[in-house]
């Protein structure tokens, strides 16, 4: 048994909650991977892989400033995702009558990529120009601007729809298209809009368009596995590089990470990994002594723009990383009865997926399987204008006209 070895001397080290978080998410870990290596990537097995692999890492109490888990743990961190873990299997194994569309009127999809280019490029250069580049004020860390400041109501919404959609219709389009589309968002808002988030978005994007085409085409060995390992790791070391730049220039110095960390682990690379994977449970912790406002307010935002939570203390973190999971809005909801309102997302979720396969539209089953990856982060499917682009990418993709991957089959 590894447990002894590898779960650091802690609070939690002997603790029977922590064991069993441990080998549950150990074991779901594994079911998911071994769920890709057989079926490709779906809907269930990518949120596992996420949620769990964080889970596992939690419960090795790399940092000081985690707190000691208790039987409450159990119910809130395992509950949601397995509840979502159901919903998402049965909504995959439904048998899906495909539908063809014929309609008068078909553009060229490289034409109609080639648009949103340069309609996304043209409003990020206006907007640069008119209310300035994020990236040009970004300097104390008491002094960081909000993004809101740089933005123009319902361009910079426009943009971000665009920004999406240049994901979502990649994988019908010629590649020298899709290299401009991904420079563009690494451009201007990855570096001047200083979002690292959409770069990780774009990043695990590819990740998952890449391994799901090549294992329908038969084309997964050893090799390739090895190659995409090797990309990922140094798309963290670049990433945990751009981290350290920013708290250097914020005054910080080199290896802060770890002291934010309080890591038991010399390394500011896994630092830095440890930080934005595992440490979100515990900061889910630190609003179980909220008052719920039993309300569907995150439901709600499918509708509007995200409600504002800082009276009830959204602005909670620990050192700083404020990520707590995508359960923290359903549990500030709804506090015990957290599942129900995630239950009703997402067989509105599933519906979706239902819908997506009927048409066969294989760009925007991938983007909802990237947003199932990043509940390891946050609930990033309840949001306006993620849920714009996926309705609007709906409603475009019967007036496209396809010459790269019709044929493939979901």
């Amino acid at each position: 048994m590894l447990y002894p070895i590898i779960v650091f001397d802690s609070i939690n080290k002997y603790n029977p909650v922590n064991f069993l978080l441990y080998w549950v998410s150990f074991l779901f870990f594994l079911y998911s991977v071994y769920s890709i290596k057989e079926k490709n990537i779906n809907s269930y097995n990518i949120f596992l892989f996420g949620i769990f692999i964080a889970l596992f890492l939690n419960t090795l109490n790399v940092s000081i400033k985690q707190f000691e888990k208790d039987l409450y743990d159990l119910y809130v961190f395992l509950v949601g995702p397995i509840l979502v873990f159901i919903v998402l299997y049965v909504f995959e194994k439904i048998n899906i009558k495909r539908i063809s569309f014929k309609t008068y009127l078909k553009i060229n999809s490289n034409t109609f990529y080639l648009f949103i280019i340069i309609l996304y490029i043209s409003i990020k250069l206006y907007t640069g120009l008119t209310m300035g580049f994020r990236v040009f004020e970004y300097g104390d860390i008491t002094q960081i601007q909000s993004g809101e400041k740089f933005k123009i109501s319902g361009l910079s919404g426009l943009a971000a729809v665009l920004q999406w959609m240049l994901l979502i219709f990649a994988p019908y389009v010629k590649r020298k298209y899709i290299f401009i589309g991904i420079l563009s968002i690494v451009v201007f808002s990855g570096f001047f809009d200083v979002k690292r988030g959409d770069l990780v978005r774009v990043f695990i994007f590819f990740g998952i368009y890449w391994y799901f085409f090549n294992f329908k085409m038969n084309k997964i060995k050893i090799k390739s596995i090895l190659l995409i390992f090797f990309m990922l790791m140094s798309f963290i070391y670049l990433f945990s590089l751009y981290g350290e730049y920013r708290l250097l220039e914020r005054g910080g110095y080199e290896g802060i990470i770890k002291e934010y960390l309080g890591s038991r682990v010399d390394s500011i690379l896994f630092s830095w990994i440890y930080s934005y994977l595992a440490l979100n449970f515990d900061v889910l912790k630190l609003y179980f002594d909220f008052v719920p406002q039993y309300e569907i307010t995150h439901f709600l935002n499918f509708f509007m723009h995200d409600i504002e939570r800082t009276a009830i203390g959204m602005d909670t973190s620990i050192s700083g990383f404020n990520a707590a999971t995508f359960i923290i809005p359903y549990y500030l909801d709804l506090g015990n009865f957290y599942w129900l309102e995630m239950l009703l997302v997402f067989l509105i979720f599933g519906f979706l997926m239902i819908i997506v396969k009927k048409m066969n539209f294989i760009g925007l089953y991938l983007f909802l399987l990237m947003l199932l990856f990043l509940m390891l982060f946050g609930d990033y499917f309840v949001n306006r204008t993620m849920f714009v682009t996926i309705i609007l990418s709906i409603l475009i993709f019967p007036f496209l006209k396809f010459e790269k991957n019709k044929d493939i089959l979901l």
